[in-house]
């Protein structure tokens, strides 16, 4: 029942950090509505601007375009220091990014599944779980089971790679999901 005001706190706090280690108090973070891309023919959301080199960068293992691309030779390119295993468990790593876009699901969330989402007028109901009707459980893609992943989760799994585990924080779109997913809430 927590997943939307946890990841609120969590993202507040992380804005309140780069606004004081920049020393810019307008420092926001920003948020990638994953819908809009959705509307895009399942073979043009690889290319949607946020994974051009400007952006995100794109996909690969490692990655090896934009700012998060990995470079052995270069110590100060972008690496994933910890990362979960099958299992869960964390283990130190030192490794580039790693991406693979609708690998495991062909797209992303639609403006349709968002409208569904905001349409339900019960946040959440009992027995407080994934089998929970509601507006949460529709964000947070566990409703409905019968199909592929929802909204939230949906975009994890068609991110792929490092956004898969419970590591998935080490992909910074990790933030840009949880800003739209705030932004869907509010």
């Amino acid at each position: 029942p927590v997943f939307l005001p946890w990841h609120r706190f969590m993202l507040v706090l992380l804005e309140l950090q780069l606004q004081r280690v920049l020393n810019d108090a307008d420092v926001g973070l920003p948020y990638w509505d994953w819908a809009a891309d959705g509307e895009l023919d399942p073979d043009e959301q690889p290319t949607s601007p946020v994974w051009a080199d400007d952006g995100m960068g794109g996909q690969g293992s490692p990655i090896t375009s934009g700012p998060f691309a990995f470079d052995p030779a270069d110590p100060a390119s972008w690496r994933v220091r910890v990362a979960a295993n099958v299992q869960g468990q964390l283990r130190a790593t030192n490794r580039g990014l790693r991406r693979a876009f609708g690998q495991s699901v062909q797209t992303l969330p639609t403006q349709a599944d968002v409208a569904a989402a905001l349409d339900l007028s019960d946040y959440d109901a009992p027995p407080w779980s994934t089998l929970s009707e509601g507006f949460r459980n529709q964000v947070e893609g566990w409703r409905p089971l019968e199909t592929a992943p929802g909204l939230h989760n949906r975009v994890h799994v068609w991110v792929g790679g490092d956004m898969l585990p419970s590591s998935s924080p080490n992909d910074p779109v990790f933030y840009l999901n949880h800003c739209n997913e705030d932004r869907i809430w509010a």
